[in-house]
């Protein structure tokens, strides 16, 4: 497609080319899980189908039928393959229920077409549909907004499922979403039972954002449900008040993304110090009662603590040490004793230590990981088969890693220590209180530089498994003692510890540890209060439907519609200067109204293909002017953001290519906010990318970008610059087209014939600088062109 129109484009312009032209170079759901309805899906053989009422040939005519008419898709049996099996599933040991899963694909050297289905096997209603076609539409953008998707998506569910479209509602979308694709829209609805959400019953559709076609659609609903009378009783107040009252805002230290990665060029670390929001009683309240809901669940937890008293702690400090560096890294003998005496003392004699290699590694966000010795360690034991009561030949071993400065074990873990062992019926060699001792006598002897700034109490949570009426023993216990800045918790770094309970052995050890992080003091940090405040203005309890089991036997269970209010999962932080809703994954605050955002762009003409971009997380709601100049930081930042900060990619050239001019890129105008990239990071992208050339010593990025040099950098974005360098293939046939740049002819034309630029009275302005509208629209009509192959950016905001 993008071929033919290039060829096109390349025609035209030959053809006006002449002597006298001119010449020239784009929703939360419950925390907490249902226990709804559990399904075991299973081949059937083949003389099961005598227990369904549609055979296999009438499930397939009936699947072609219901392709044709729902999704104008015409399966010809000469052009595809077809396989198609029964299976069979069932709901909380009732019986079985069948379906028929039929799967058509057609393949050739340019294309790859698959539709799956799934009919019921007794009643032949549609249960699912997929179409996938490999390169029928590979556009980087949608051409429909997401409100003309949803109009066609309606139209579909009024049309195949009338009676229970009229049951739903449509769950509400969430702008700058992480889309699996930029050309897809997703829609669920969701039934709705007396104003209250049922979750578990919902119809999904998949609209293609390039053709308006449906791609996938699933129909969940159980048509036999039992609704229960809707209660007079309204305990919305009470239920919010239970929630407030028992949610707990802890104020602790977070590493979050800087977009892409935990850190930046120069290895900032993105920490900011929060509120994370918990509810230990869950997220369900029974909206009858105004009680917390229980599950079946807890009844099998066993929750125990463990901490020191005030001499057990003095104890333990006594072996604090600083630990300090040698002058120069371990030798590789030096590194070699070290590891035989850590695995003899732990393991115990007969490990030969193997692979002993060196690595440093100035780009690791673990400070303490930037020059270590690794090694693995071996020996073969005999074990006896059970099952033949023979002798064989085993290797038991692990790996160890030590930093290279002090010696100190970063990791060790012994991981076939237990692989060969069989025997699951055994006695502990102790209990998960005693190997909290044991595994605290460790922090001291090996981690004496950091005992004092560590969380040493500790919750264990067991879940009591049973067989044959008795409890099964844990195999293993688990230690993670976290670290604690400013007396407050930094969990990114911590010592893990574990034990093998049959053999007492340790497992695992390893230490994870940043000391060059700066962490903001917290003394003038807001109240729990506050933050409280601000997720619940921004939060409120859900009426909604789940499914419970409502029997005290566990072998019989009775599962009932219950109504209860929901608070979605708090899956935020809440930051602790400012009260500002943050992203768990980046740390950049929630924007929960974008309408200066949208009605900014109701005065462009493009106003369809700026929100489309907004949608897809590419264009930055937060202060978006249509008329704002843009700069090189701009564009380089957008046309980076569009194929997606890869920076793995970079370091990978780097690797291999030392004498990058990127190494020593450095700029004073650098962009110092310790949560975005900085801008020699995306400077570093663009380069990789092509977008600019030459020495980027002295970028100046604060440098505004003219309409032509913005026609340029959209066709390399393309990577047509080979096309737009053929000058005397095109010709400027507007009326100031003398005031192009001579080696930027090619580039002008191939953009304005590509539709990256408009025109204004016949004229380009090309010097004249270039506004976030044009970027914006340069951008869409880019994207158009280009095909779907890249990483996908993390959103802007959302």
């Amino acid at each position: 497609m993008n071929k033919k129109k290039i060829f096109s484009l390349l025609l035209t312009a030959s053809l006006l080319f002449s002597s006298t032209s001119y010449v020239f170079a784009a929703d939360f759901k419950i925390s907490q899980p249902e226990p709804a309805i559990t399904t075991t899906l299973t081949a059937s053989s083949n003389s099961e189908e005598r227990n369904v009422k549609i055979s296999k040939e009438q499930a397939k005519k009936i699947a072609k039928e219901k392709l044709k008419k729902y999704f104008d898709i015409t399966i010809s049996e000469q052009d595809f393959k077809c396989n198609i099996n029964l299976n069979s599933y069932t709901i909380n040991k009732d019986n079985k229920n069948y379906i028929w899963h039929m799967n058509w694909y057609s393949n050739s050297h340019n294309s790859s077409k698959n539709i799956s289905l799934t009919l019921d096997a007794n009643t032949g209603d549609l249960i699912s549909m997929n179409n996938y076609n490999y390169n029928e539409n590979n556009s980087s953008i949608p051409k429909l907004s997401i409100e003309d998707a949803k109009e066609i998506s309606n139209k579909f569910i009024k049309n195949i499922n009338p009676s229970e479209y009229k049951l739903c509602e449509l769950s509400k979308d969430k702008w700058f979403s992480n889309r699996g694709t930029y050309s897809d829209y997703s829609f669920n609805y969701v039934r709705n039972i007396y104003g209250a959400k049922y979750y578990s019953n919902y119809i999904t559709v998949t609209i293609d954002g390039v053709t308006g076609k449906i791609k996938s659609y699933n129909f969940n609903w159980d048509k036999n449900l039992k609704v229960p009378p809707m209660p007079k009783i309204n305990l919305r107040e009470i239920a919010e008040s239970n929630f407030k009252k028992e949610m707990n805002m802890e104020l602790k230290y977070k590493l979050l993304q800087n977009k892409y990665e935990y850190q930046n060029k120069d290895n900032t670390k993105n920490v900011k110090l929060v509120y994370e929001p918990s509810i230990e009683k869950g997220y369900s309240i029974d909206a009858n009662t105004g009680k917390f809901l229980t599950y079946d669940s807890d009844k099998n937890v066993n929750t125990q603590t463990a901490k020191l008293n005030e001499t057990e702690i003095q104890n333990l400090y006594k072996n604090y040490k600083k630990l300090s560096n040698y002058t120069k890294p371990l030798e590789k003998e030096e590194a070699s004793k070290l590891m035989t005496n850590f695995v003899k003392k732990f393991y115990g004699n007969g490990y030969t230590i193997e692979n002993l290699s060196y690595s440093e590694n100035d780009n690791s966000y673990k400070s303490t990981e930037k020059k270590t010795w690794r090694a693995s360690f071996t020996k073969k034991i005999e074990v006896t088969n059970p099952k033949t009561n023979k002798k064989v030949s085993r290797t038991l071993g692990g790996n160890i890693t030590l930093n290279a400065l002090n010696g100190q074990i970063l990791r060790i873990s012994n991981y076939l220590s237990s692989y060969y062992d069989y025997d699951k019926n055994f006695t502990p060699k102790f209990t998960w209180n005693e190997g909290y001792y044991k595994a605290v006598d460790l922090l001291g002897e090996h981690y004496g530089d950091k005992i004092k700034n560590l969380e040493l109490n500790l919750t264990h949570t067991e879940t009591i498994y049973k067989e044959n009426d008795q409890k099964k023993p844990e195999r293993y216990y688990r230690y993670y003692f976290t670290r604690k800045v400013n007396n407050l918790l930094y969990d990114n770094d911590n010592i893990y510890i574990e034990f093998d309970t049959k053999t007492g052995q340790l497992v695992s050890m390893r230490c994870s540890w940043d000391d060059d992080i700066s962490f903001k003091n917290p003394n003038n940090s807001i109240s729990i209060a506050n933050a409280k405040d601000s997720f619940f203005k921004k939060y409120k309890p859900e009426l909604r439907f789940i499914m419970k089991n409502t029997s005290n036997d566990n072998k019989n269970p009775k599962m009932e519609l219950k109504l209860v209010y929901v608070l979605d999962s708090p899956n935020v932080y809440i930051d602790a200067f400012n009260t500002n809703i943050l992203n768990r994954y980046d740390g950049e605050e929630i924007k929960f109204d974008i309408s200066h955002f949208l009605n900014e762009i109701k005065e462009s003409k493009y106003e369809k293909e700026i929100t489309i971009l907004a949608y897809s997380g590419l264009v930055d709601t937060k202060d978006f002017t249509l008329k704002k100049e843009i700069k090189n930081m701009d564009l380089i930042k957008t046309l980076v953001d569009a194929l997606g900060y890869t920076p793995y990619i970079v370091d990978r050239v780097e690797t291999y290519n030392k004498s990058s001019a990127l190494e020593n890129s450095k700029s004073d105008s650098a962009d110092t906010n310790e949560s975005a990239l900085t801008n020699e990071d995306y400077l570093k992208m663009a380069k990789y990318y092509g977008f600019i050339d030459g020495d980027i010593k002295n970028f100046n990025f604060e440098k505004k970008v003219s309409r032509e040099e913005m026609c340029k950098a959209l066709i390399k974005f393309l990577n047509y610059e080979k096309i737009a360098e053929c000058k005397d293939t095109f010709a400027l046939n507007f009326e100031d087209g003398n005031k192009v740049s001579k080696e930027n002819y090619g580039y002008v034309s191939l953009a304005k014939g590509l539709k990256l630029i408009e025109l204004n009275n016949n004229k380009l302005n090309p010097k004249q600088t270039a506004t976030m509208e044009d970027l914006a629209i340069g951008l869409f009509r880019a994207l158009e062109n280009k095909e779907s192959s890249r990483f996908y950016p993390y959103p802007l905001y959302r």
